[in-house]
């Protein structure tokens, strides 16, 4: 973890969607920055948001797949919250 993020993220999106060498995440139409009680928080829509750091992204992140690929929350699910963890269980 680098700079208090989770790399995890991104080699979520890069196994759901491929990398795509050359591009970075912050010139992505799906890249936002929100600002919440004063502060910047980068985020994917692609990815999902969440209040937390869990879904905090860095501008800097090899493009995946989904780059310039406008995400549309009508026909396309988030990634954030559909990966299992290892020992999580299902109801």
């Amino acid at each position: 973890m680098r700079g208090g993020m989770n790399n995890t993220n991104i080699e979520e999106m890069h196994n759901a969607h491929g990398a795509k060498p050359g591009t970075r995440c912050g010139d992505c139409c799906n890249f936002v920055v929100r600002r919440q009680r004063g502060k910047k928080y980068s985020k994917c829509r692609a990815y999902g948001y969440s209040s937390g750091k869990a879904s905090d992204w860095r501008a800097g992140n090899e493009g995946c797949g989904m780059h310039n690929r406008p995400f549309d929350p009508a026909t396309m699910r988030p990634l954030m919250g559909q990966t299992r963890l290892d020992g999580q269980m299902e109801f």
